[in-house]
């Protein structure tokens, strides 16, 4: 006979009651076994764990519809559903300690509620589980919230920003229906010259001044409103329940002036603006506007803002759309522009006006289009500055300007060598490593760096603001040790601080055409020459003339002491292989500018 027949058959019994004891103490869960009318039968020692219950304190003996803890946790109806024979699966509740009066942290908990059945069917005793569920649930909404915030600055991202001008536009139509009524207002923001802050402070500092932003933002707006970063420098303000359009303008002009203040980023002052577009959603006879339309729309009139000047905000209207598409194409254009060689380089001559010889050529980017034909480069230079194409286009016509020059050379066998000058966009005068790349296509090219030329404005060259205290000056001396030489161009256009003009490493001042071409009628603009190519020679810089057309502008030049001109009384931008014809002709300076 087995040791389990010798057994009492009382103590056989005793077994497994003694086993399921044992393995409801033990199990990490917390359980509670209680009668139909809520007595408690058996509880674990997780389940006194779970409420937070003193040494000496336990939920053994208590009537389940009289626990505090479980009423509140919120577990009463579904304890009263297991007594009624139906089996229970709870979502997530919350379950907050201070509601009973006991200390400890709010949790969410997640009950399983078992009726075990005699054999008439009816329910005999109820096992009640509790499962912990705070760090998952936790983790399941930090996760919801990620899908739908902006991981950096926390605020809105544009799957949380679409949802919300869904159901926005959707309130709009219910409440009016028809062309009046309140509005919807979507502001596009984009800051401007966002990536200055980045190439000249690093990202860290970008981030920073990214975060500052978005509360400075918050702040324009009150509650009711949303407001959204897209990615990038780009944010969004919906703005709900407007009375009338205005209202969205002057949330506009306060953003605005919320954003002049400088911000400080690394102890240092950064000053930043933003381009605003503004559209209006309003439910009209063709009924709900389409949410990704007003953003659009709003996005459009941002662009148009940046192309009227930045740091202003404009209000959407029906005749941009047309451009707005013709932008699109533009850059679309563009980029394939760059893969299948259609954009090219002219070269216009600079002349020496002492003897009528060349000195060089300024390159200048022309862009031959499959359809359009030649695209001028006002069309598309602002574009590609603003897209960051400029600086495979600055690269490409840097290479390209440099092995010409490099023919030159070759051309007239030492008999003096002509200066390419290649202009420097800010995009490009700004990116990080330009004196490196520029060393770099002069070894590629084998030409002497007394050779190249590079142009910047004068608004690169006085601006600091964007650029990080010292890199202009850092940027261009850095340039000025490779060798090459260094002109100012459009002079006398921007707010020149001539003494910090001093400061610079320059060559040449080239004095932008608009004064030039005023030179036989205006005794301004011949003062403004005259005082230009004074402050050149008492600084010994040589002074370029642009846009010479007439004969009488050049004697007026030779009189007021300018040394060098371009324009089309000279030459037109011409191919390469006319510069070298030019060239061998005997037109070529003997020394270089």
């Amino acid at each position: 006979m087995s040791a389990v027949e010798r057994r009492p058959r009382n103590a056989q019994a005793e077994l497994p009651e003694a086993r399921l004891r044992t393995l409801i103490e033990q199990a990490p869960l917390a359980m509670h076994v209680f009668a139909r009318d809520g007595t408690s039968l058996l509880v674990n020692k997780a389940w006194d764990e779970l409420w937070d219950l003193e040494e000496g304190e336990s939920s053994e003996g208590e009537n389940v519809f009289e626990d505090e803890q479980v009423r509140a946790a919120g577990l009463l109806p579904h304890v009263r559903e297991a007594v009624e024979g139906e089996t229970v699966e709870t979502p997530p509740l919350l379950y907050e300690p201070r509601r009973t009066g006991r200390g400890g942290q709010p949790r969410w908990m997640r009950a399983f509620c078992y009726p075990v059945k005699g054999e008439d069917g009816e329910t005999r005793e109820v096992s009640l589980i509790i499962e912990d569920v705070t760090e998952r649930k936790n983790l399941e909404d930090s996760l919801a919230h990620r899908a739908l915030h902006d991981g950096l600055t926390g605020l809105p991202n544009r799957a949380l920003l679409t949802d919300r001008l869904v159901h926005a536009l959707s309130r709009v139509g219910r409440e009016n229906g028809s062309e009046s009524g309140e509005t919807v207002g979507v502001l596009f923001l984009d800051l401007d010259n966002f990536k200055h802050v980045n190439d000249s402070l690093g990202h860290g500092a970008g981030d920073g001044l990214l975060v500052e932003v978005a509360a400075r933002l918050t702040s324009c707006v009150g509650p009711g409103h949303t407001v959204a970063r897209l990615g990038g420098d780009e944010f969004v303000i919906l703005l709900e329940g407007l009375e009338n359009e205005e209202l969205a303008q002057e949330v506009a002009g306060r953003i605005a002036r919320e954003l002049r203040p400088p911000f400080s980023l690394d102890g240092r002052e950064v000053f930043v603006t933003a381009s605003v577009g503004v559209a209006i959603g309003k439910v009209g006879k063709g009924g709900q506007e389409d949410p990704q339309n007003l953003l659009r729309s709003a996005d459009v009139a941002m662009y148009t803002a940046k192309e009227r000047g930045k740091d202003r905000h404009v209000v959407f209207e029906t005749s941009m759309d047309g451009r707005s598409e013709r932008r699109l194409t533009l850059e679309a254009g563009l980029r394939y522009a760059l893969e299948r060689e259609e954009l090219g380089v002219l070269y216009q001559p600079v002349v020496r006006l002492a003897d009528g010889r060349d000195a060089g050529a300024e390159a200048l980017v022309r862009w031959r289009h499959p359809q359009r034909g030649v695209v001028p480069p006002a069309a598309f230079i602002p574009l590609a500055e603003e897209t960051g194409l400029i600086i495979g286009i600055g690269e490409q016509v840097l290479r390209e300007a440099c092995a010409r020059a490099r023919e030159w050379r070759d051309l007239l066998k030492g008999g003096g060598t002509p200066t390419v000058w290649v202009n420097l966009s800010a995009r490009q005068f700004h990116e990080p490593g330009l004196p490196e790349l520029v060393e770099s296509v002069l070894e590629e090219a084998g030409l002497d760096p007394g050779s190249l030329g590079l142009e910047i404005t004068e608004g690169v060259a006085m601006d600091e603001s964007g650029f990080g205290a010292g890199r202009t000056t850092a940027t261009l001396r850095n340039l000025k040790e490779l060798g090459v030489r260094l002109a100012v161009d459009d002079f006398g256009t921007g707010y020149s601080s001539l003494s910090y003009l001093k400061r610079l490493p320059l060559d040449v001042l080239k004095i932008d055409r608009s004064f030039v071409s005023g030179l036989e009628k205006n005794t301004e603009d011949r003062a403004i020459v005259s005082a230009v190519a004074t402050l050149a020679r008492d600084m010994e810089l040589e002074v370029v003339a642009e846009g010479v057309e007439t004969e009488e502008q050049l004697h007026i030049l030779r009189e007021l002491g300018c040394s060098l001109a371009q324009g089309y009384y000279f030459a037109k931008p011409l191919p390469a292989t006319e510069v070298s014809a030019r060239l061998e002709g005997g037109l070529a300076s003997a020394t270089g500018p």
